[in-house]
């Protein structure tokens, strides 16, 4: 009797290890490469707390690791993500010239004022237009969004006229704006944004654009002292948030359901309402340190839109080539939907 007890003992702590190590062996820790400040509000109110979320969505079985450095640079962030260099990634197509055009289409001038409208207008827009065309191969896109209103930040003087802006250097966040600062006469310099800091601070540049959540975000507020507002932004950034395909077939089919779940366009409607609060912040934190604020004049927005006329042409154009069928009915549908809501608002 004292024999078999003991057998069980021994065969009942046997299971219960099993049991511990397949729990263990069972939890997935997803490396995030990031190359965004951890102080600005897309870590800090959007990322992290996702990460909360998924570890309570999957009962502790998938975690996020988010990296003390960035794998690769900002502009390699899908072939860091495609090759399983990292996990999951921030990325944003206007980096990569060339590569992702189609994307251009959410980062066309006068779009949207309002974050907590134009991030998921544009997730709908992306899963009903460009979702199908599998633009990021080996990956799985979590979430897709546009950013804040992109605007005029500048050091020396305020840009009231179109003439303010002939010869100025700005700093071009994306492949669109390259463009759309060349139909207004500045001269366009495409830097990665963890270098505007330095590059305005050394005078190489004249401004940037930029969303004015990035005052803080990027302490533009420190090396900018004019700020010049578009009606619905200069420009939009498009951004994407996707996962190695292959660590993503890991998961367990329940898991990944329950991270899908809390991704796609609830993560789009958090990112447009804490981009749309960082927006206002931004803007008063300019002004508390003595910035100037000016709305571009009726006659300047509209020599605006009849500059950047031809740059729409060419951008139907490569969407058409990208294999979207109708870009300016898809186009035409996001932004009556923008519309739409900005109207209820």
């Amino acid at each position: 009797m004292k024999k078999t007890a003991t057998l069980f003992r021994s065969a009942l702590l046997g299971a219960t290890l099993t049991a511990l190590l397949g729990t263990a062996s069972a939890q997935t820790v997803l490396k995030v490469s990031n190359w965004i400040p951890m102080q600005h509000s897309y870590n800090t109110e959007v990322v992290i707390p996702w990460a909360t979320q998924i570890d309570k969505a999957t009962q502790g079985r998938v975690k996020l690791e988010i990296l003390p450095k960035v794998v690769g640079t900002p502009g390699t962030q899908y072939e860091v993500v495609r090759d399983g260099l990292a996990d999951i990634v921030t990325v944003v197509p206007g980096y990569s010239p060339g590569r992702f055009d189609i994307f251009g289409l959410g980062e066309l001038p006068m779009a949207s004022a309002d974050p907590s409208v134009g991030a998921p207008a544009y997730y709908n827009f992306y899963e009903k237009h460009l979702a199908a065309l599998n633009l990021f191969k080996g990956t799985h896109v979590l979430s897709v969004f546009t950013t804040s209103p992109g605007q005029i930040f500048t050091s020396k003087k305020p840009v009231t006229k179109m003439a303010d802006l002939s010869g100025m250097k700005l700093r071009s966040p994306v492949t669109t704006t390259v463009e759309s600062l060349k139909a207004v006469g500045a001269v366009p310099m495409q830097k990665p944004s963890t270098e505007l800091y330095e590059l305005l601070s050394g005078g190489v540049l004249d401004g940037t654009l930029a969303g004015p959540d990035q005052v803080n975000g990027m302490r533009l507020g420190e090396v900018t002292k004019h700020l010049t507002m578009v009606p619905g932004g200069f420009y939009s950034s498009v951004m994407a948030v996707m996962i190695n395909e292959d660590a993503w077939k890991k998961i367990s089919e329940a898991d990944r359901k329950a991270i899908q779940a809390i991704s796609g366009k609830p993560f789009a409607e958090r990112i447009g309402v804490v981009f749309s609060k960082s927006v206002a912040d931004g803007v008063a934190t300019f002004k508390s340190k003595g910035g100037t604020v000016t709305d571009a004049s009726p006659v300047l927005v509209a020599e605006m839109k009849k500059a950047f006329e031809p740059m729409e042409k060419a951008m139907f154009e490569k969407a058409r080539k990208s294999g979207l069928a109708n870009p300016e009915a898809a186009l035409a549908e996001l932004k009556a939907e923008i519309a739409k809501s900005e109207g209820k608002k």
